[in-house]
């Protein structure tokens, strides 16, 4: 499925229209999932656009991640100015909110919150790889303490390389126990 918006719609679909218990489960699903996320059935049946205030960390280019993680999930739609990625100066903070479906918006906030975390993971690899590669680090008799150690052996770097080609973050749809 493309998108929870579809998602929504099929477990509809399926509560409207299923047999016995998988229609009765269905119901109580989509009913849950409609009470968490406060979602109106007629926000399902229609594409109604709305602004959604969102929390975009002080971290580095977080804004950024959240505009292409939007723009992965609408598309094309961004450019006909209905849907997008906002942000205004408030009291010298600021503050941002995107235009979208109801349904859009959970796979924003979904998608958002693990790649976030993953984009955190990644800068600070790469900062403490940019200080090994660079040795940026005092000589050992200038170290607080005897024992501290600043630098990799050749194999733990040799293992943190071979880590690095076999680790990949994929990100995969799912239904949520919402009970």
């Amino acid at each position: 499925m493309e998108n929870k918006e579809e998602l929504l719609k099929k477990i509809k679909a399926l509560a409207e229209s299923g047999v016995g218990g998988e229609k009765e489960n269905a119901q109580k699903l989509l009913q849950e999932l409609m009470e968490k996320y406060n979602i109106q059935e007629e926000d399902i049946e229609e594409d109604v656009i709305k602004e959604f205030d969102i929390t975009v960390p002080r971290f580095y280019n977080a804004g950024y991640l959240a505009n292409q993680v939007l723009y992965s999930i609408v598309g094309k739609d961004v450019e006909d100015g209905k849907k997008g990625f906002y942000s205004y100066r408030w009291n010298g903070r600021k503050k941002y909110f995107i235009k979208c479906t109801s349904a859009e918006f959970l796979e924003f906030e979904a998608k958002f919150k693990f790649y976030m975390h993953h984009f955190k993971i990644e800068i600070e690899r790469f900062y403490s790889a940019f200080i090994q590669a660079n040795k940026i680090f005092p000589p050992p008799d200038k170290c607080r303490e005897e024992k501290q150690r600043f630098f990799l052996t050749d194999e733990e770097l040799k293992m943190l390389d071979l880590a690095e080609k076999l680790e990949k973050h994929e990100y995969r749809l799912q239904i949520e126990d919402v009970r």
